[in-house]
C-alpha cells in the first residue's frame, strides 16, 4: 500500500508551499487572508506540526491537532505532518517526563499511546509523518543519548504503522548534519520510507549559490538512496549583515525551482521558509527557545521572509510570484 501511495504521488510534479505567517502585530484574520492568498497562487503543500508536550500533559489533547488538519483539508492543502518529539536542539517530553530517558519505558509507552491516537485521527490529505524535526543536531550536542533515541524511534515507527498501514514514515534531519555526520543521518533514515529535509545553505556565499544548490540537492538526493524526497523547510536569508542580500535571497528562489524541477521524480514535496520576517520579539522568543544568541543566528532568524516583517516585498516575492505562475501554467488542464 505505501509503494502505491508514493508512485500516486511521484506520478505528479512535486506539491509545493511557502510557510504562512503575518506581519509584526498580525492577528488570525490576516494570517487566513495569507494563506487564502497563497492556495489561489497554486501553493498546494503545508507541513504541519505539533510539539509533543503541547498536545500530552499527562492525556492527550487532540483538539488543535484535529482542528488545523481539518482546516488544511478544506483549503485544499496536501500535509506532511511532523511530531516535534525532538526539534532542533530540544526534547520536547511532556512535562512530567522531561527529566526521563528517552528510551525509558513510560516515555516509549506515552509515546505509543499518543500515536495510537492521533494517527487514526489523521485526515486524508496527510501523506506522510515525522517522528521528530531536525534530529541530528540535538543527537549530535548529546551523543550519549542516541541510541536510546533509536529505540523511540523504533517503537514510534511500529506504532503509526500499526495505527495506519502505509503512511510513509520518515524523521527530518538536517541537510547541515548530512554533512556534518553522514552516518548518523544514514542510520536516522534506516527502515524509513521517506526521507524529510531542512535545507538552509548558512555557509553559502552568494557567489557560491549557483553552484551549491544544484550539489547540495543532488547529495541529498543520493543519500536518501530510493526514498522519495519531502523537503519540509527550504529557505535562505536576505541580510547584509549575515553575509547575503536581497538578490541572493531572490537568486535562492530561482535555483530551488531549478532543483526541485531537476528532482521531481523523486519529489513529494517542499515547502519555502517563511512568508514573512518574524516580527522582533517573535526572533527573541525564538532566540531563547533554542538558548542561542549568537548575532548571526539571530540575523538568520530575522530575514527569512519573502516579505520584512511590515509587509513591505523583497526581490525574492516577485521571483516567486513568477515562479508560482510559470508552475500554475504547466499544470495540467
Amino acid at each position: 500500500m505505501t509503494a502505491v501511495l508514493l508512485l500516486a504521488l511521484l506520478a505528479s510534479k512535486p506539491l509545493f508551499g511557502i510557510a504562512p505567517n503575518v506581519t509584526d502585530g498580525g492577528g488570525f484574520d490576516e494570517l487566513v487572508k495569507n494563506v487564502m492568498e497563497l492556495r489561489t497562487m497554486g501553493c498546494d503543500f503545508i507541513p504541519q506540526n505539533n510539539k509533543w508536550s503541547e498536545i500530552d500533559s499527562g492525556k492527550p489533547d487532540l483538539r488543535k491537532f484535529e482542528e488545523n488538519l481539518k482546516g488544511s483539508k478544506g483549503i485544499g492543502f496536501s500535509v506532511a505532518y511532523t511530531l516535534r518529539t525532538l526539534d532542533t536542539n530540544q526534547r520536547n517530553l511532556p512535562k512530567d517526563l522531561e527529566k526521563k530517558a528517552l528510551d525509558d519505558p513510560e516515555v516509549l509507552s506515552r509515546l505509543e499511546k499518543l500515536i495510537s491516537q492521533m494517527v487514526p485521527k489523521l485526515t486524508d490529505n496527510v501523506f506522510a509523518f515525522s517522528i521528530g524535526n531536525e534530529v541530528d543536531i540535538y543527537l549530535r550536542a548529546h551523543p550519549e543519548e542516541i541510541e536510546a533515541w533509536f529505540k523511540l524511534q523504533k517503537v514510534a515507527v511500529a506504532a503509526i504503522k500499526k495505527a495506519k498501514p502505509g503512511l510513509p514514515v520518515g524523521v527530518t534531519v538536517t541537510f547541515e548534519g548530512l554533512q556534518k555526520d553522514p552516518k548518523l543521518a544514514a542510520r536516522l533514515m534506516e527502515g524509513m520510507d521517506v526521507a524529510f529535509y531542512t535545507y538552509y545553505p548558512l555557509d553559502a556565499k552568494p557567489a557560491e549559490l549557483a553552484k551549491r544548490v544544484p550539489a547540495d540537492f543532488a547529495a541529498m538526493a543520493a543519500a536518501a538512496g530510493k526514498r522519495p524526497l519531502i523537503f519540509q523547510e527550504v529557505g535562505y536569508p536576505a541580510s547584509e549583515k549575515f553575509g547575503s542580500s536581497e538578490a541572493a535571497q531572490a537568486q535562492f528562489v530561482d535555483l530551488t525551482f531549478d532543483a526541485l524541477a531537476k528532482h521531481g521524480d523523486r519529489t513529494l514535496a517542499a515547502s519555502y521558509f517563511l512568508l514573512i520576517d518574524f516580527s522582533p520579539s517573535l526572533v527573541e522568543t525564538l532566540l531563547g527557545y533554542y538558548g542561542l544568541q549568537d548575532v548571526a543566528f539571530k540575523e538568520f532568524l530575522s530575514t527569512l521572509g519573502l516579505k520584512r516583517s511590515d509587509g513591505t516585498p523583497r526581490k525574492a516575492w516577485g521571483r516567486m510570484q513568477e515562479r508560482l505562475k510559470l508552475r500554475l501554467a504547466h499544470e495540467p488542464s
